[in-house]
């Protein structure tokens, strides 16, 4: 294998310790960047109705006309579908997105 250092006068070594050493700090203020809980986006009940308002971005949806519900992402759009009222009644619906 080839004198990687003594090509390039010496200095081979040493940038790539600079380059691993600036690898390294990235690396961790991106992992200390997404550690806080306030990033975490929370898991939407399936199946029941979700308030108009609901902050979270959904994969899917069942859309009723009393409003939407997070369903399995595996469930076609178009495909028939529930939701339950916080009464627990069944509203029909229809997948969406």
């Amino acid at each position: 294998m080839p004198n990687l250092s003594a090509r390039d006068g010496g200095h081979g070594a040493s940038r790539r310790r600079a380059l691993s050493a600036a690898l390294t700090a990235v690396g961790l203020v991106l992992a200390a960047a997404g550690t806080g809980a306030e990033d975490k986006i929370p898991a939407p009940p399936f199946y029941e109705l979700l308030p108009a308002n609901y902050p979270y971005p959904l994969i899917r949806v069942c859309s009723t006309q009393e409003g939407i519900c997070a369903v399995p992402y595996y469930l076609p759009p178009g495909e028939p579908c529930s939701c339950v009222r916080p009464d627990s009644v069944w509203v029909s619906g229809v997948v969406a997105h």
